[in-house]
């Protein structure tokens, strides 16, 4: 199956722009013929990222790469499997995408996880990276993040502030009223909310 690279331009009113490398792969049948679009809307899908993250992180690792997020979502009318992968040392570019997507679709294909058709993207984190393991809580420190929460406090699920860091198992936040520490295991996303200036 052939795949084409695609470069994601993003720019501010002030004209200030950045590249964020992708690489994506056309549509493909995973698995064999007994699956269908059926599957995929009853699937637990925690269950698949956790699966699909132990195929993907070892090969990355090999490539000198790490895996940051993976998602499994609807995207205008398509299933897409994104995988955002990053670098320390140097940043992530084009044909670290393609090579990393070129070897992360035969295993996927070898394992058979994920069931129905489906486009697999790989891409660097760009400016609102994800952030979800320990370490990119701390990393990131000083940074303004976006956090949404699963259970929240009191009844709050949505939080802006500056990252302080991890203590106790929580993340804390500085915002523009108060300090707030969302425990880590019930974060459901959060993100860098890079701001242009």
């Amino acid at each position: 199956m052939d795949g084409f690279g695609t470069i994601k331009l993003l720019a501010s009113i002030k004209v200030l722009c950045y590249f964020q490398p992708v690489f994506q792969r056309d549509f493909k049948w995973a698995g064999q013929a007994h699956f269908f679009f059926a599957d995929v809307f009853s699937m637990d899908y925690t269950d698949l990222l956790k699966r699909v993250e132990n195929v993907v992180s070892p090969i990355l690792e090999s490539l000198g790469l790490e895996l940051i997020e993976r998602e499994f979502l609807m995207d205008q009318g398509r299933w897409v499997l994104r995988l955002y992968i990053d670098r320390e040392a140097v940043p992530v570019t084009i044909d670290d995408c393609q090579t990393a997507s070129r070897i992360i679709e035969a295993a996927l294909d070898v394992e058979d996880l994920v069931p129905g058709r489906y486009a697999l993207e790989v891409s660097s984190p760009g400016l609102n990276r994800p952030l979800r393991r320990p370490k990119d809580f701390e990393r990131y420190v000083g940074q303004k993040v976006e956090i949404k929460a699963n259970q929240g406090i009191e009844g709050q699920h949505n939080f802006i502030g500056i990252l302080k860091g991890l203590q106790g198992g929580c993340v804390v936040i500085e915002g523009d009223v108060k300090e707030s520490r969302i425990p880590l295991d019930d974060i459901k996303k959060a993100r860098i909310k890079y701001e242009f200036k």
